[in-house]
């Protein structure tokens, strides 16, 4: 691979990645700004993203697999559909090997059940529904993976690039929403459900709101839960796509320039364009509505310097300063400039020391490290490895290359937040904290781990000059 391609890749994969969490920046301080009258106030979040959802994200999903699905086309996605299944049983099992180790141990159990669903369950429809058009926008993508033919112009190949990811998206949250509701759904409520009884909080309201849809058998969870994926909408946006684009007639008719109702396959394309961006700007408001004990950001600041992260306030760090300060104070007027500046960087660097070894020992710390370190760096790692030997054995010889790039991002994703949203929509407040604990630091360093597995994921999915794979 040459200097000018590893360039281009890198240039493209950290620009892509830059724009999404510039947008997502716009939205996180729309909740904070200005501070008395914040344009995105809190209460609000919440029905601004089910309007994003219904209004802008259905369209994006019927349109999407409306106008490009062909026999072509299917020939594929069953593979993205196959890796989703596999990338989400991967998540669940590193999620739980990973914490079998000393260091990553949770002591709370019932908070590892709801973190290790968290933690296999990635955001792929907000966050990659903008990445990929960002990295669409340059030639060395585009040309890479666009099925048009040489003559075809740049426009139209950076269209074609965004519609094959978006239909791999959404081809992948079907297996997502499908293993969602079947299976993380009902370990999520349980374990919520337990952590209130645990904490002494009543659960007759939780209890009188579900107690109609609560599953008594696994056989009753897996009944509640394929209903509830073949009755969402965005399972039937998908489903009227798919008709829709077996339909010939219909499919020109919306999306051909003369079509006779291209109208309103304009009218619902303009819908779908609004979604990318306002969805990412939600997604980084929820995270301050989410978080445990916000109001702002400045007190999250203010609270972490005076108490240190994540558990500084043991008895290990608590010394007595009054009298530290006393004595270095008697000291300074007795002893040479020199010795007192000694004396005060040994003290500091005892003290940072003494923090530094706190918050590593402390359970937030191992809570935060198990769970970035499972979801941003060991499944895209491990789901890497297993793309480039398949690849290397030739099993993807006849699978779309965008597929390998779009199965790694979405493994390499952090958290949905959907996760947080049905503990709190059921009441189960005391887990909804815990979760949301964990999301802001993982989104804050998703931002270079999303670059790194995205050009990671360009090297192995562009085929070289003669159309070659990686390998």
């Amino acid at each position: 691979m040459s200097a000018d391609l590893i360039g281009s890749v890198l240039q493209a994969a950290g620009s892509a990645v830059g724009k999404v969490f510039l947008i997502g920046m716009v939205g996180y301080l729309s909740v904070l700004y200005p501070k008395e009258n914040p344009l995105m106030p809190c209460e609000m979040v919440g029905r601004i993203s089910r309007i994003t959802f219904n209004l802008l994200t259905l369209p994006l999903i019927f349109s999407t697999i409306a106008s490009t699905v062909s026999l072509d086309t299917l020939s594929y996605l069953w593979f993205v559909v196959v890796g989703g299944f596999v990338i989400l049983f991967l998540s669940y099992f590193i999620a739980t090997a990973l914490e079998r180790l000393p260091f990553f141990r949770i002591e709370n159990r019932v908070d590892f059940q709801a973190l290790r669903i968290a933690a296999t369950f990635p955001n792929i429809v907000a966050l990659p529904v903008l990445i990929f058009p960002a990295l669409c926008e340059y030639e060395v993508v585009y040309d890479a993976f666009s099925e048009l033919d040489e003559g075809a112009s740049v426009d139209e190949k950076y269209k074609d690039c965004v519609e094959q990811s978006n239909t791999m998206i959404f081809t992948y949250f079907f297996s997502w929403s499908l293993v969602f509701w079947t299976f993380g759904n009902q370990v999520l409520v349980s374990a919520g459900e337990t952590k209130q009884k645990q904490n002494g909080i009543a659960l007759e309201d939780v209890a009188a709101s579900s107690e109609d849809n609560a599953p008594e058998t696994w056989q009753d969870g897996l009944v509640n839960g394929l209903r509830n994926v073949f009755t969402s909408t965005g399972f039937i946006a998908m489903f009227i796509g798919f008709i829709t684009a077996s339909i010939i007639p219909l499919q020109e008719a919306l999306y051909e320039p003369s079509g006779a109702l291209r109208f309103m396959g304009s009218a619902i394309e303009s819908l779908a364009n609004a979604s990318p961006p306002l969805s990412t700007m939600v997604v980084a408001a929820s995270l301050v509505v989410n978080s445990p004990n916000v109001r702002t950001v400045r007190d999250l600041l203010e609270s972490s310097r005076h108490t240190g992260m994540g558990g500084s306030d043991d008895a290990s760090y608590s010394v007595d300063e009054g009298d530290r300060d006393t004595h270095e104070q008697v000291t300074a007027d007795v002893l040479p400039e020199r010795q007192t500046t000694m004396r005060r960087l040994r003290s500091n660097i005892t003290r940072s020391s003494a923090a530094a070894l706190s918050t590593v020992r402390s359970p937030s710390f191992r809570l935060y490290a198990w769970f970035i370190t499972s979801r941003l760096l060991i499944t895209p790692a491990v789901v890497c490895a297993l793309l480039v030997g398949l690849d290397c054995s030739g099993f993807l010889a006849d699978i779309n290359p965008l597929s390998k790039l779009v199965l790694l991002l979405n493994a390499a994703l952090p958290g949905a937040l959907i996760v947080v949203v049905v503990t709190k929509t059921r009441e189960l407040k005391e887990t909804a904290s815990v979760l949301a604990k964990v999301y802001l630091p993982t989104y804050m360093l998703s931002i270079l781990t999303i670059s790194f597995w995205a050009s990671v994921g360009l090297f192995i999915s562009i085929p070289d000059s003669g159309g070659s794979s990686f390998c």
